[in-house]
């Protein structure tokens, strides 16, 4: 027994809510020198069953006798290898090494049939454009000749293009980088936060490379509205995340949950935003924008409704 509390009254409003909360079979988790406590429950075919939810509680009888009784042995473990029983109890936590490899070969078996379909598309085209080409009568233009000369046209919503590519771009890195130090070992499951704390400082770093890829790309359409161009890529995707987590935060705050994130936590988060993000995000897009970009010689002359002009200062 970790710890007892004794009751005046049976209505007393706490020991309801905790009753109810006993009979639903609520559990929490517990952490004890940055290691999960697990319980492990002896099934019927003489296997364990180990999980991370420890039990809030059980009810005793009159004599104090608790209805679960949980036994524990003592284990000796070097400190290097202090996870290695709690990986091995947990089933899930096992690679399914054959669910892998299933997925892996139907992904080649798709992609090459799909190549192959591909193929032989392109393959058709290409002799009925040389065997037109060959002739001295002329043909209309058909089939990938004719979006050949449109693919550099810029589009409808050229900006939000941009600012999504920028902030995509971003994230790109963001997961590249902290799955590069998950896997050499510097990320350990035994520092709490560390995985969260290392993802938002590399998606803050990572803002040079969103307002370099937004910008280049708005430079290469033809958009002459830079200033907006790099103010939205730094705050569009950011805000919408950080508003949508700010109003389920503040839900937590009224009913007064412990999963809330502290006042000063979130006024951290907004400093590495406006003043690391940010100001990246421009620096990114001055580079960006500085560099040269060459057009492609041709751009077809037929207008299509889908297709937009360039853009034009106001």
């Amino acid at each position: 027994m970790v710890c007892r509390k004794t009751y005046s009254s049976p209505n007393d409003k706490a020991y309801v809510f905790l009753r109810k909360q006993l009979m639903l079979q609520y559990s929490h988790h517990w952490v004890v020198d940055n290691l999960p406590v697990i319980v492990c429950l002896q099934q019927d075919n003489q296997r364990r069953y180990c999980t991370s939810s420890v039990p809030l509680g059980c009810f005793g009888d009159s004599n104090d006798v608790a209805g679960t009784i949980c036994a524990s042995q003592p284990t000796e473990y070097k400190w290097a290898s202090r996870w290695d029983y709690i990986l091995d109890t947990m089933p899930e936590s096992k690679i399914q090494w054959i669910s892998i490899l299933n997925s892996v070969v139907l992904v080649l078996f798709l992609s090459a049939l799909v190549a192959t379909i591909l193929l032989r598309t392109l393959r058709r085209d290409i002799a009925r454009y040389s065997q037109l080409e060959s002739s001295s009568e002329v043909q209309e233009e058909s089939g990938w000749k004719l979006v050949h000369g449109d693919v550099f046209r810029p589009p409808a919503w050229g900006m939000l293009l941009c600012v999504l590519l920028g902030s995509g771009s971003q994230l790109f890195l963001m997961v590249l980088v902290t799955l590069f130090f998950a896997c050499l070992g510097f990320l350990s499951p035994a520092n709490r936060g560390s995985l969260m704390t290392c993802a938002l400082a590399m998606y803050a770093c990572s803002g040079i490379l969103a307002g370099y890829v937004s910008a280049r790309m708005y430079k290469f359409i033809g958009g002459l509205r830079w200033k907006a161009n790099v103010f939205l890529t730094a705050t569009v995707c950011p805000g919408m995340v950080f508003v949508v987590f700010f109003i389920l935060n503040l839900a937590l705050w009224i009913m007064g949950s412990a999963s809330a994130t502290p006042f000063g936590t979130i006024v951290a988060l907004l400093a590495l935003w406006l003043c690391v993000s940010l100001p990246l995000c421009f620096v990114g897009a001055l580079f960006g924008f500085r560099k040269h970009v060459s057009l492609p010689p041709f751009l077809s002359h037929r207008s299509h409704n889908h297709l937009s002009t360039l853009e034009e200062d106001p």
